[in-house]
């Protein structure tokens, strides 16, 4: 893997990328429904949607390997 650092707002990012030909790790999600307040969510608070999403990705995050993460659907809306 290259590691490159970037800094942004006196903040050090680093952004790791897989040599030629090996694989990658990552996880991709998309929209976790956890509030019923604008649509639909049969299942959100029965299955503590909003804590175990951020519980993974915490988790998720602590993985020196992982190279990516990927949010799909129309999560950063207002209504």
């Amino acid at each position: 893997d290259i590691d490159n650092i970037f800094l942004v707002d006196d903040q050090e990012i680093t952004v790791r990328i897989p040599s030629q030909h090996e694989g990658t790790k990552g996880i991709i999600i998309s929209d976790p429904c956890f509030s019923k307040r604008w649509i639909q969510c049969k299942h959100g608070q029965e299955w503590d949607t909003y804590s175990r999403t951020i519980e993974m990705m915490n988790a998720l995050a602590k993985d020196p390997d992982l190279h990516f993460f990927q949010m799909l659907g129309d999560n950063f809306y207002d209504q």
